[in-house]
């Protein structure tokens, strides 16, 4: 069981924060968004990530901020500037 304490959903992937600074992925990846390069990840939560305190989504990739400051971002990248 995850105590979740902050959920983002993107396009066709879902993230959950965790109580224990955890975060887990699931659904289609098929932009790497899900944080690996399985296309297809199982229904149940995944974990990605551990010591996050902020979490959010976009429609083909993830964003992660960890306690200590340091971003993370994973996914589609196709409209960088």
């Amino acid at each position: 069981m995850k105590h979740v304490v902050n959920i983002a959903c993107g396009n066709k992937h879902s993230i959950i924060l965790t109580k224990n600074d955890e975060v887990n992925a699931w659904e289609l990846n098929n932009s790497e968004q899900a944080g690996n390069s399985t296309y297809r990840l199982p229904i149940t939560p995944k974990l990605i990530l551990s010591n996050v305190g902020c979490i959010s989504c976009g429609d083909n990739f993830t964003m992660a901020v960890t306690r200590n400051g340091k971003v993370y971002g994973w996914g589609s990248n196709d409209v960088a500037n």
